[in-house]
């Protein structure tokens, strides 16, 4: 954005709003949209007024055909704050910057420089560029098709497309009415022809509606309020375009909501991309029916998981969902998985850079399986509706601890004979502690995470609390010969219940695993940790940024079948060679400290210090 213009907007910043200021520069381009002479002759005038520059606004969008109340209105509020002297000196800046480029120009640079897409002004679409880029590549809309985004924010995807086709029929709706106003003179400012703004809640009343149907549409890309927490379900049970037929969302996330209203808005050949994060994929409940039944409909093409941190208001995980409701036949009963979170350009912000683009787009348009970064599944392997890619797709290098980075062979690991951990032991997971149930005095003691350090566990410092009386406490006791491991953050860590304990819980971030009398705890937790053990978990692990292992994903560890008596006798080797090893290593240790202090003594240091401890 030119200099002058950078200078305004610092003292624009003092009095006014995010929201406000671009409801400003919207009634300004909207004026120089209208007449390039307007503003010039505003200025010049002698009775130059607040109220003479808002009458040109309504000038401009009456003779424009943009009906805008929202904008008007906010506008008052913000001349009758604003000085007569910031308006002057902003109307004199953004003239000089007419004289070298368009209002459309000044719209998008502040939308740009202003950080309005970073969702900070009332939770308005903020994907970046480079993520609308690729999602629309994949989407491919023609010309001749029609294209809805039924929460379209500030509507940087459809300023995409009109970009190239000003006439393309294109369908928006957005919760927020000064957002949905703004976008419509932002589709305006393209010379868009064909383009209607809606206003209201999608999922409550879709407003693209004929006659009481709803309008269908060929293409579809959306990012829907990710996480969106519902008062009621109501809503979906009761819709009158029974948008909702693959199951009812809950309560606690509408991101099914969003993605079965788009799917349910298609045309029968139609096709959509939908923004999600990464959990909506796995979770299990009511989404999981849903993914189940519009994986039997064969509507899921492809799953690409995206790299973290590419959008300014999370770090979450997210993944480009592609829904074809007319697959080719060689797409037919199977899904694409596309893992990419590794590629990534840095900047101030994580971006995806032309060349990133091209290399996805190549992947989903090729269909092809290519190693560590997709895959072609079959829908009988889909199991749970599970569509994470990277339960898919592995990368079979990985760093372990100790002994450096390893890469793994999968088909010497298959050949292994194994045993899935939920079928030879009793998981459960761990109470859901809150503070009000701490207590010094309370009646069980508790293993959190910072309880459990190298592998063994701090019985001295436990918390105490107690539980509400109608609690079935007996599913989240401890005892003797159990396993712990943790099921939340970056490292996993696991401990085996070495002493009789009583009234000893877990924490909600643990699994409590209580084997048959055919598996040694000691053995379970020593495979656990090994290489192959920890590659399992890293594979099940949902997740980038906080690492969640469900107990799902416990029970579908596999394990080596081995006779109770070869794993006594591993343990009993690996014990007695280690604990030497560790006694010499202690021996060394001391010679180590001796020889040290030779060495200082040598120097003339030995009346300067004393050793405590």
């Amino acid at each position: 954005m030119d200099k002058q213009l950078w200078t305004i907007a610092d003292k624009l910043r003092g009095s006014s709003t995010q929201g406000e200021r671009i409801i400003l520069v919207t009634s300004i381009t909207l004026v120089q949209y209208h007449d390039e002479k307007n503003l010039q002759s505003l200025l010049q005038s002698l009775d130059f007024s607040k109220e003479k520059f808002k009458r040109q606004v309504i000038i401009a969008a009456k003779e424009l055909g943009v009906e805008i109340p929202g904008v008007l209105e906010e506008l008052d509020f913000i001349l009758e704050k604003l000085e007569m002297k910031v308006l002057q000196e902003l109307l004199f800046n953004t003239l000089e910057y007419f004289k070298t480029s368009t209002s459309q120009d000044l719209f998008e640079a502040f939308i740009k420089t202003s950080e309005i897409n970073s969702g900070k002004n009332g939770g308005e679409n903020s994907t970046p560029d480079s993520v609308n880029k690729l999602a629309l590549k994949v989407l491919n809309v023609s010309r001749e098709e029609s294209f809805l985004d039924p929460s379209c924010g500030y509507g940087n995807a459809i300023v995409n497309l009109l970009k190239d086709n000003p006439s393309q029929k294109i369908v928006g709706q957005e919760i927020n009415l000064l957002v949905s106003e703004v976008t419509t003179v932002r589709t305006l400012l393209f010379g868009s022809t064909n383009t209607s703004i809606k206003t209201g809640d999608v999922l409550r009343e879709p407003k693209y509606t004929n006659n009481g149907k709803l309008e269908r549409f060929d293409t579809i890309y959306t990012t829907a309020p990710m996480g969106m927490k519902m008062r009621s379900t109501e809503i979906f049970k009761e819709d009158t375009y029974n948008r909702f037929l693959y199951g009812v969302p809950p309560k606690s996330t509408a991101d099914w909501g969003f993605i079965s209203n788009g799917i349910s808005s298609l045309t029968n050949n139609g096709r959509a991309v939908f923004l999600t994060n990464a959990g909506a994929l796995f979770r299990g409940g009511a989404e999981k029916k849903i993914r189940q039944r519009i994986l039997d409909f064969d509507l899921v093409e492809a799953v690409i998981s995206l790299a973290p941190g590419l959008l300014s208001t999370t770090t979450i995980p997210t993944v480009l969902l592609i829904i074809n409701k007319k697959k080719s036949e060689t797409r037919k009963n199977k899904v694409l998985m596309i893992n990419v979170e590794e590629i990534v350009s840095k900047d101030k912000q994580n971006f995806l850079s032309d060349e990133n683009i091209q290399f996805i787009y190549d992947l989903y348009s090729k269909n092809q399986g290519v190693d560590q970064v997709s895959k072609i599944v079959d829908l009988s392997d889909i199991k749970d509706g599970d569509l994470l890619p990277s339960r898919y797709v592995f990368n079979t290098e990985m760093k372990v601890e100790g002994l450096g980075t390893l890469r793994f062979n999968l088909e010497k690991m298959n050949q292994i004979s194994t045993v899935e951990l939920g079928k030879i032991s009793e998981i459960k997971r761990g109470f859901n502690l809150t503070s009000k149930d701490e207590s010094e005095n309370g009646i069980y003691r508790v293993i959190k995470i910072s309880d459990v350090q190298g592998g063994k566990i701090d019985f001295e410092h436990l918390s105490r609390c107690n539980v509400k009386k109608n609690t079935k406490i007996d599913n989240f006791l401890v005892k003797k010969g159990d396993v712990i491991i943790s099921t939340r953050g970056m490292n996993i860590k696991i401990a085996v219940i070495s002493e009789d304990v009583k009234n000893v819980i877990l924490s909600q971030n643990f699994n409590s695993i209580h084997l048959n009398e055919k598996i040694d705890p000691t053995w379970l937790k020593m495979f656990l940790e090994s290489p192959v053990g920890q590659y399992q978990l890293e594979l099940n692990a949902a997740g980038t940024v906080v690492r969640l292992l469900q107990t799902e994903a416990i029970k579908a560890l596999k394990i080596p079948i081995t006779s109770l008596e070869k794993q006594k006798e591993i343990i009993s080797i690996y014990e007695k060679e280690s604990e030497k090893i560790y006694n010499e290593i202690g021996n060394l240790q001391i010679q180590l400290k001796n020889e040290k202090m030779k060495m200082f003594n040598s120097m003339g240091l030995e009346e300067t210090f004393e050793i405590l401890e």
